[in-house]
């Protein structure tokens, strides 16, 4: 499974809301406000904290690919989707370590989820 561009930028907000330790409910509820369709609110964001969650505790040498998509699958996700997931959320925690370092707070944002951009753009560390 190959992310789709404009899909991909709803993940990495999804991605960077669960890193600054936000919740699925706080995502549902800016993504209702905003008139975002009931059906993606309904799956993307617990599948993005999911593998967000599973794609942390391989960064850090917890759990190992296998493992961590072993779990996802045995709750229901389909392993091709799972795996991407995690790969995408995996690129943007290095991603993150590589501009802010491992040791410093993910940085905030005024932007919603779904405005997400680029990785930095328009949070207090970011240009825009």
């Amino acid at each position: 499974m190959i992310i789709p561009p404009p899909i991909e930028n709803l993940v990495r907000g999804l991605v960077l809301l669960f890193l600054q330790q936000k919740t699925i409910d706080q995502a549902i509820i800016e993504g209702c406000e905003a008139g975002m369709p009931e059906e993606l609110l309904d799956s993307l964001p617990g599948m993005v904290f999911q593998a967000t969650a599973a794609a942390g505790a391989v960064h850090i040498g917890e759990r190992t690919m296998s493992q961590v998509l072993k779990v996802m699958v045995k709750r229901g996700a389909p392993k091709e989707n799972a795996e991407c997931l995690i790969k995408f959320a995996l690129d943007v925690i290095g991603e993150l370590e590589t501009e802010v370092g491992s040791d410093n707070p993910v940085p905030t944002s005024d932007r919603k989820w779904f405005e997400c951009a680029g990785l930095l753009e328009g949070t207090e560390k970011g240009t825009g």
